[in-house]
């Protein structure tokens, strides 16, 4: 899913599937692999763990597909006739 490849001196080939990392993750990443290259400290992470956790408990509500969902969505030739999809 992900592979770094050290090319020459200088070099860093990183690879990653998307399942790994999205684009706008990637952006945030090389601007972090850039400082740690520049020999610079990372900036701090302006979101602490206790506000990401209520984050994550807020989107854990309701999200939660009906029980047969999937059964049923496998079943239908084309997943436009879903509603709400």
């Amino acid at each position: 899913m992900l592979r770094a490849v050290w090319l020459e001196p200088g070099r860093l080939l990183l690879v990653a599937h998307h399942l790994v990392v999205d684009g706008v993750s990637w952006r945030i990443l090389l601007e972090d692999l850039r400082a740690a290259w520049e020999g610079r400290e990372l900036e701090p992470v302006p979101l602490s763990f206790r506000k990401a956790r209520r984050l994550h408990e807020h989107a854990d509500k309701g999200t939660t597909p009906p029980p047969g969902l999937w059964r049923e969505l496998v079943g239908r030739p084309n997943l436009r006739s879903v509603p709400g999809l």
